[in-house]
C-alpha cells in the first residue's frame, strides 16, 4: 500500500507508475479535482489532508499504515513530511520527491523507525558529468536502472497504454505563444493547470543562423580597416571581459555562435551582433568576419583555431591553444601557411606592470631569477577543467599564463623543467593543483612557479618577484608594483587591477 501526497503532474504520473507495478495507491491533495483525476487514472482511494486523513489511511491499509509514502508536493510547508510520518507503518519508507519542508519530526520517525530518502531526479547518472556529458554508461549488470533506462521503461509504458499522459495535458500552445505558457506556469495567469504542451512546426527546416532583431546597421561596408568579430563560445569570460574590451577598441560584432542557440541569441542582443548561430561553421564561413574569437572549452580550441586559420581569417583564441602535442603541431603548421594571424590570449604580458618590469631590466647582461606565487584556490575534482580530455587540468589550463609571462620577461624559452606536486589521500583535494615548477631558460635565467590551491582566499592571488643585476621588481597582484634599485624603492600603483586584457585586445585589433 503506497500513499502519494501531492497530485500535481508528477504526482499523477507517480500514481499511474505505481498502479502499473501492481501497487495499491491512495492519493492526497488539497484540490478535489486532482483527487478525482487520480481516481480516474487508477488510484484506489483518496482524500484531502485534514484531521481525518490518518484515520482514513489506517482504515484503507487495514490498520497497518502505508508501506511507503511518496511526497510529490511542492511547498515550503513542513506539513507533507509530518503527515507522511503519521500515516506510515512501522519501519515504513518516506520518499521526498518534491521540494517540501524537511524539518523532520523526530518523535514519530523515531518511534516507527522510518527511513527517509530524498529522491534525486531521473536516477543513477544524474549530475555525473561522465555519464550525462561524455556518454559513459554504467554496466547493465551492476546498475540496472539509470537515467536512460528509466526513460526507456517510461516510454514503454506509454506505448503499451499503461500510462495515460494525454489526460494530464490541460493546455497546448504553439511555440510562438510560449510566453503565455510561462505566465500560466508562474501563476501570473491565475488559472489552474497540469501538463503544458508546446507545439513546434515539425515541417519547418531547422535554422542554424538567425538575424538578431534590432541589431544596429553597420556603416563600414567591407572596409579592411574595421575589425569584424565572429565569436565562437560566449561564457562568462567572453561576456565579462573580451566583448567589452573589443567594443571599447572599436571592433564591430558580426556573428556569435554557442552550443546553445538561446545563449547565442541573448549575447547577440546584448552586444549588438548581426546574427546568432548554433554552430561554428556559420562563423568560420562568414566572409565578412575578419577576426574569429574562440572562447569555448579547452578541448575545442585547437580544432576551431585550425579551421579558422584554414579559411584565411585572423584568429584570437583563449588559452590554452591545444591540449596535446599533436593538436599543437597541427595548429602551428596551419598557421604557417595561413594568411591569417594567430594570437593566443596570454594577457599578462600586456599588463602595465609587466611592461614596466621588462623595461626596468632592459639591456641587462646577466640572467634573471623569477619567483611567481599563485594563490589559485581549489576547483572541485568534478569540474570540467579537471577532466584531462576536456579541460586538460589546471597546469595546461592556467599555469601556461605564468610560463608565458616569464618568457616575456626573460625574452627566452625554457630549456629545462622540473615539477613536484603535493601528495594526499584526501579525495577532495586534487594533488596536481598544488605544485612547484622550476625552469631554466635558454639565456641562463631561472624561474620558480608556486601554484597553490589550498591557501586562504583573502590572500591576493599573484605575486611576482624578479631579481637581476642588483635590482628587484615586485608585482603585487597587478594592482601595485615596487622597483628596487641603488638602495631606493619606487612605488607604482594602479587605480584598479590590470592584467592586460584591454591592452591585449587593442593590440590584436591594431595588428
Amino acid at each position: 500500500a503506497v500513499v502519494v501526497i501531492g497530485l500535481g503532474l508528477i504526482g499523477q504520473i507517480t500514481v499511474q507508475l505505481l498502479k502499473a507495478n501492481g501497487c495499491r495507491v491512495f492519493g492526497i491533495d488539497l484540490d478535489a479535482q486532482k483527487i478525482a483525476l487520480a481516481l480516474e487514472l487508477g488510484a484506489d482511494a483518496g482524500c484531502a489532508p485534514d484531521d481525518e486523513t490518518n484515520r482514513m489511511v489506517t482504515n484503507w491499509t487495514r490498520g497497518r499504515g502505508a508501506d511507503a509514502v511518496l511526497v510529490t508536493a511542492a511547498t515550503a510547508s513542513n506539513q507533507p513530511i509530518e503527515l507522511a510520518g503519521e500515516i506510515s507503518r512501522h519501519k515504513g519508507r518516506v520518499v521526498a520527491v518534491g521540494a517540501v519542508g524537511l524539518a523532520v519530526p523526530r518523535n514519530v520517525y523515531y518511534r516507527k523507525e522510518l527511513s527517509l530518502q530524498i529522491s534525486m531526479s531521473y536516477g543513477p547518472g544524474r549530475y555525473d558529468a561522465e555519464y550525462e556529458e561524455r556518454g559513459h554508461d554504467y554496466p547493465f549488470a551492476y546498475v540496472r536502472w539509470t537515467e536512460a533506462r528509466n526513460i526507456e521503461a517510461f516510454l514503454d509504458l506509454i506505448a503499451e497504454r499503461r500510462l495515460n499522459i494525454e489526460r494530464l495535458i490541460t493546455h497546448r500552445f504553439v511555440i510562438e505563444e510560449a510566453e503565455r505558457a510561462y505566465q500560466l506556469i508562474s501563476g501570473e495567469a491565475g488559472e489552474p493547470y497540469l501538463g503544458v504542451l508546446l507545439r513546434y512546426d515539425t515541417e519547418r527546416e531547422l535554422e542554424g543562423k538567425i538575424q538578431v532583431a534590432g541589431a544596429a546597421q553597420k556603416k563600414s561596408a567591407l572596409s579592411a580597416n574595421i575589425v569584424r568579430i565572429g565569436l565562437i563560445g560566449a561564457g562568462g569570460y567572453a561576456r565579462g571581459m573580451l566583448l567589452p574590451n573589443f567594443k571599447a577598441a572599436g571592433a564591430e560584432f558580426r556573428g556569435v555562435a554557442t552550443a546553445s542557440g538561446v545563449t547565442a541569441r541573448d549575447v547577440g542582443v546584448q552586444y549588438g551582433f548581426d546574427y546568432s548561430a548554433s554552430g561554428a561553421d556559420e562563423i568560420i564561413n562568414d566572409e565578412q568576419v575578419n577576426l574569429i574569437v574562440i572562447a569555448t572549452r579547452h578541448d575545442t580550441h585547437a580544432e576551431l583555431a585550425r579551421r579558422a586559420l584554414e579559411s584565411g581569417r585572423h584568429v584570437f583564441v583563449e588559452k590554452p591553444l591545444a591540449l596535446t602535442d599533436e593538436e599543437l603541431d597541427a595548429v602551428l603548421q596551419t598557421a604557417e601557411n595561413s594568411a591569417g594571424k594567430l594570437t593566443v590570449g596570454f594577457n599578462r604580458r600586456f599588463s602595465p606592470h609587466a611592461r614596466a618590469a621588462q623595461k626596468f631590466f632592459a639591456g641587462r647582461s646577466g640572467p634573471l631569477s623569477i619567483n611567481y606565487r599563485i594563490n589559485a584556490g581549489r576547483i572541485p575534482r568534478e569540474h570540467w577543467i579537471q577532466d584531462q580530455s576536456e579541460g586538460g587540468g589546471r597546469i595546461v589550463g592556467e599555469v601556461c599564463h605564468f610560463i608565458d609571462l616569464m618568457q616575456f620577461l626573460t625574452g627566452s624559452l625554457p630549456v629545462r623543467v622540473y615539477a613536484e606536486s603535493v601528495k594526499s589521500d584526501n579525495r577532495q583535494l586534487v594533488a596536481e593543483d598544488s605544485v612547484f615548477i622550476t625552469m631554466r631558460f635558454a639565456d641562463g635565467s631561472n624561474g620558480s612557479i608556486a601554484y597553490l590551491a589550498e591557501g586562504d582566499k583573502a590572500l591576493p592571488k599573484e605575486r611576482i618577484e624578479i631579481f637581476g643585476e642588483g635590482k628587484t621588481f615586485i608585482i603585487e597582484d597587478f594592482r601595485h608594483a615596487t622597483a628596487y634599485k641603488t638602495g631606493r624603492a619606487e612605488q607604482m600603483k594602479l587605480r584598479q587591477q590590470d592584467k592586460g586584457q584591454a591592452e591585449e585586445v587593442r593590440a590584436v585589433c591594431a595588428s
